[in-house]
């Protein structure tokens, strides 16, 4: 069986209400939170199984990636990971922007793994978490 994701910013409260379901029924991997613009969605069968997110602007003075969540039922996510980064940064990158940053947890050892698949290895670590900049051309 084929599986067809589409990846879309979110645009709409309904767009965002989905988003917070996700987050919030997948408490395992973090609390729900703010999210900011841009977001993006990972969408399979009508139903939000990803989202990647920005914190607010206001409170960090950069570019801040601090949500990246996929449904738990997603037995290999680093397709879907990979994708929402190439969505999100399109977004960036026509948004004039060059660069971001990404921190991950040093506790949710999966994740990390998978950002250091996909981002590389991290610029900066502080005592809890792994920070990733990345650039965009």
């Amino acid at each position: 069986m084929k599986v067809t994701d589409s990846y879309q910013l979110a645009c709409t409260p309904q767009d965002y209400k989905k988003c917070h379901q996700l987050l919030r029924g997948n408490p395992e991997q973090g609390d729900d939170r703010e999210l900011g613009f841009p977001t993006i969605m990972a969408i399979r069968d009508g139903q939000v199984i990803g989202v990647m997110s920005t914190a607010d602007m206001n409170r960090t003075r950069r570019i801040v990636v601090n949500t990246l969540r996929i449904d738990k039922s997603i037995s290999n996510p680093v397709f879907v990971i990979k994708r929402m980064i190439e969505a999100y940064e399109l977004v960036l990158l026509r948004a004039g922007c060059k660069w971001y940053w990404a921190y991950v947890t040093k506790e949710n050892q999966r994740l990390v793994f998978l950002m250091r698949r996909v981002l590389g290895l991290p610029l900066h670590e502080d005592d809890g978490n792994f920070w990733f900049k990345k650039e965009i051309a």
